[in-house]
């Protein structure tokens, strides 16, 4: 994808970034006001219920909107009215504040689909492995939580654990135990890390890793100046997530004018308590979290906790279901925050792993598979090892002389023209002839390699036994036969 590039004279990264916001604009008040709205009605079920009966409760004087101006959102039946109405009518007569909101929104859309687009990483049998993981989420996950994923190629993490314990935490972090000192050789072999990894990834796809996994950015004290070498390195201010920017409110302040000016494009704060969500309003002005997601997973709140990891756990000591709002969590669906594809760097216990999402499981409770981890001692180790879990884990086409069975997951039906395979929220239908069937029922018993089904195949019927390795590839390329590790 091309982006249009700054003007040294004229543009500062700040005013780039503004134009990649697919119209938001984050100097807006109303813009800012707006999706301060949609936060506290995220959030806040009483505010939710003061909306629907009349009485707008303006929570302290948190919001500086109309609610009768983004009626839209919070009122179903109003909505519902504009059912058969073109959403290009709805924009064009829409309140101001309604649609900067809907700006906000497909600001957010937009972002997220550039993230995964320019995550494909340059090396092709990655990019091949992360296209049949990407392929392989549309029939495991929702569909809205499909598109949500991005898919990044990495992530480093430059703290050992995590001081915060959120109960939900769905990679089940650990206590803080160790911090990747901010020392000059430490800043050094940093950049050389990422020049490994941007080998291998490529320019775009360096810029969207993330520097924390189960861990807070804000547990490391010079976070700001990795975030500005990653900056130099990669052309990107790295996207962050905290869930503690109220312990320190000076040094957020800070950080949010560093992202701001720096082009950020998206920081995110997670509140676990509705208390945190009106603290985060009292603290900071609409204005000054324009760039900000407010993620709430506080009782009460319309998102849902993942559950996976540390919400797994409690969720699965509970009950299946668990009232905890007007809503429930249902621990069927929604079963990983992972979004990277990828490999796991931490360079405090300089280790290496490749993973991809998965719904947690007993096997998988953090919700992602773990195909292998190694520890490296330096650049020179960390890029060989890299090199040889593309090379285990990463066949760019079907190995024709390993079992190969679709994935656990999948329900495979034989039908009339073809046959269907089911995953948990959706389906593949494949149609093709009897004989493709015949090769997909081996396939799917799960007992024999490519190279003997098509063996197999060749003497049965008087056709080459391509025609079967072929049928199976293009199962395999669309990510429908199994690459789970074999080994947690």
């Amino acid at each position: 994808m091309t982006m249009p590039m700054p003007s040294p004279e004229h543009d500062s990264a700040q005013d780039v970034a503004v134009r990649l916001r697919a119209g938001y604009d984050p100097h807006s008040s109303i813009a800012a006001q707006s999706k301060r709205f949609f936060e506290l009605w995220l959030a806040d079920a009483e505010f939710r219920a003061s909306l629907e009966d009349g009485r707008a409760l303006a929570r302290k004087g948190e919001i500086d909107v109309d609610p009768e101006d983004l009626k839209f959102i919070w009122n179903d039946r109003y909505r519902q009215g504009h059912d058969d109405a073109d959403i290009s009518d709805i924009v064009a007569k829409a309140s101001p504040a309604l649609r900067a909101l809907f700006s906000w929104i497909q600001y957010n859309h937009h972002y997220r689909d550039r993230m995964r687009l320019e995550s494909t990483p340059v090396q092709p049998s990655f990019a091949a492995w992360r296209a049949r993981q990407i392929a392989r989420c549309a029939t495991s996950f929702r569909a809205a939580y499909h598109h949500n994923t991005p898919h990044v190629g990495y992530a480093l993490e430059l703290t050992a654990g995590c001081t915060v314990g959120c109960w939900f935490c769905g990679v089940s972090a650990p206590k803080l135990d160790g911090i990747f000192a901010a020392t000059e050789g430490n800043l050094q072999f940093f950049e050389d890390v990422l020049t490994v990894i941007g080998d291998i990834v490529g320019p775009p796809a360096l810029g969207h890793g993330f520097l924390y996994w189960a861990t807070d950015p804000f547990d490391h004290p010079d976070y700001e100046l990795f975030a500005r070498r990653f900056q130099s390195m990669s052309g990107q201010f790295p996207l962050t997530t905290t869930a503690i920017p109220l312990r320190n409110p000076a040094r957020t302040r800070s950080f949010l004018a560093l992202a701001q000016g720096s082009g950020a494009e998206k920081v995110r704060f997670s509140a676990s308590t509705l208390r945190q969500v009106h603290a985060l309003h009292a603290e900071f002005t609409a204005q000054d979290l324009a760039i900000v997601d407010i993620i709430p997973l506080n009782k009460g709140s319309l998102l849902q906790p993942s559950a996976s990891g540390r919400a797994r756990e409690r969720l699965q000591n509970r009950a299946p279901v668990i009232p905890l709002s007007d809503q429930v969590v249902d621990v069927s669906r929604d079963q990983t925050i992972s979004c990277v594809s990828g490999f796991l760097i931490n360079l405090v216990t300089q280790s290496v792993k490749l993973i991809s999402p998965c719904n947690s499981s007993d096997r998988w409770p953090l919700g992602y598979f773990v195909y292998e981890e190694r520890r490296f001692s330096n650049t020179a180790d960390l890029e060989r090892i890299m090199a040889g879990m593309i090379e285990r884990h990463m066949p760019e086409a079907l190995p024709v002389d390993r079992p190969v069975a679709f994935r656990s997951d999948l329900q495979f039906k034989p039908r009339s023209g073809g046959f269907t395979l089911a995953g948990p929220h959706a389906a593949v239908d494949i149609t093709c002839s009897a004989l493709a069937v015949d090769v997909a029922e081996a396939v799917a018993r799960g007992d024999a390699t490519p190279a003997a089904i098509a063996s197999d195949f060749a003497a049965s019927y008087p056709l080459p036994a391509d025609m079967a390795l072929d049928w199976m590839r293009s199962w395999f390329d669309a990510g429908l036969v199994s690459e789970e590790p074999n080994e947690p």
